[in-house]
């Protein structure tokens, strides 16, 4: 038994003497690590590409000047300091700039590179310490907005309008001197069939040729377009010619020459199209372009369309022949007309005076009112001619026949070929 307990006394005292061993050693390898990394201030770290960051650039703008190409430059930079900083630094914790706030012209001008850096670290070695930056002097140009559009349509395609004819542009001598005009490029996968608005389309500034010219110091006003892009419905039709007098249009056949005109018409919706229209009115007629005591008369008129349909022949005018057919039951009469029944508005309360005093006037009207003409008995049967001072040129005013009292007759009786009274304004 003595000897089994002296064997277990010994043990506990090997123990006892190992666990403060195994501290004593652990303390020492801590204060080891902490002055590995933390003592030891020379410890180094070498990076490369670090960007340099140009500051005080709305300086220049202040000034009218602009950086000319990218300030891509970088820098290789070593620092040193304790490891246990330096080790977890990236080229990210390191800002190197260039300040432009000295420069007060355009050219060339070699900058310092400054550094910046995270804490407990120092500056070993850096290069370049110095970089090249060109300047040059702002200046703006006016120039054309050009629309070029991509889209499939099976009408017909109009020139898009944008919403500016022109934009400013402004950027550096060099890089103005290649713009040519800004290009608008609206873009469309589905089908187009009637008129679209492409609303803020960007503005890129394009060379002659149409190459874009990328640059991030040429600034458009404004950036934006609106573009109509306008799709025509085409058609051929036949020409017509009308009047609106009834009783002239009864007595009269019109042949136009040509007879067809190409239609247009803009579809602002998909159901404005041209399938229905056979044929258009492109002119009037009246009793003015009779001639008297011809049958057949030959004049031209231009061609004048309702708002909604577009000319795109190359025809602005027709020739008309108007052939003129007084039936059995009507008569051409030569009536006097004196100057007590001349009546003329005045619109502007002018003071004129009538130098003509009578005026022969054939008439185109149905034989009882040639009967009642020639009555004497019959009162309010006079004829007269109005006319307008508003339609006077060179003292000459522009008449035209009209019945006084409206009777029964007034929409059968019409005037052959053109007269005029010559007045004096005052």
């Amino acid at each position: 038994m003595a000897t089994n307990d002296k064997k277990a006394t010994g043990e506990k005292r090997i123990i006892a003497d190992i666990i403060p061993r195994i501290i004593c050693l652990f303390i020492a390898l801590v204060l080891w690590l902490y002055v590995v990394f933390n003592s030891t201030p020379d410890f180094e770290k070498s990076f490369e590409g670090v960007s340099v960051i140009p500051v005080n650039a709305l300086v220049l703008e202040e000034r009218d000047l602009t950086v000319y190409g990218n300030i891509e430059n970088t820098v290789e930079v070593v620092i040193y300091g304790s490891r246990g900083n330096i080790s977890t630094y990236s080229g990210e914790d390191i800002r190197a700039t260039v300040d432009l706030i000295g420069i007060e012209e355009a050219g060339e001008h070699i900058l310092p590179v400054k550094l910046e850096l995270p804490d407990g670290a120092a500056v070993r070695s850096y290069f370049p310490k110095t970089i090249s930056v060109t300047v040059q002097a702002v200046s703006e140009n006016i120039v054309p907005v050009v629309v070029k559009p991509k889209y499939n349509t099976n009408y017909t395609v109009g020139t898009p309008v944008p919403s500016v004819a022109n934009v400013t542009v402004t950027g550096p001598e060099s890089e103005l001197a290649l713009i040519h005009h800004v290009e608008a490029r609206p873009t469309y996968d589905d089908m187009l069939d009637a008129t679209v608005t492409a609303v803020g389309v960007p503005l890129v500034a394009c060379t002659a040729d149409g190459t874009e010219i990328k640059s991030a110091y040429i600034g458009v006003e404004p950036s934006t377009v609106d573009v109509v892009i306008p799709i025509y419905d085409e058609k051929d039709v036949d020409i017509v010619v009308k009047t609106d007098n009834k009783a002239l249009e009864a007595h009269t056949v019109a042949s136009v020459l040509p007879s067809k005109l190409k239609l247009r018409c803009k579809i602002d919706r998909s159901d404005d199209v041209l399938d229905d229209i056979t044929e258009v009115v492109v002119a009037k007629y009246d009793e003015t372009h009779l001639s008297k005591n011809i049958d057949v008369t030959e004049i031209e008129l231009p061609i004048v369309l309702d708002e909604k349909y577009e000319n795109v022949s190359d025809i602005e005018t027709v020739t008309v022949i108007l052939e003129h057919r007084v039936p059995s039951m009507y008569a051409e009469k030569s009536v006097a007309i004196s100057k007590a029944n001349f009546a003329i508005d005045n619109p502007n309360n002018e003071e004129f005076e009538i130098l003509t005093e009578s005026l022969s006037v054939t008439v185109c009207m149905p034989g009882a009112a040639v009967k009642d003409l020639a009555n004497p008995t019959l009162k309010g049967r006079d004829y007269h001619l109005v006319g307008s001072l508003a339609d006077a040129k060179d003292g000459k005013l522009k008449v035209r026949l009209d019945v006084s009292d409206r009777n029964e007759y007034a929409d059968e009786i019409y005037a052959v070929g053109e007269y005029f009274i010559e007045v004096n304004v005052k």
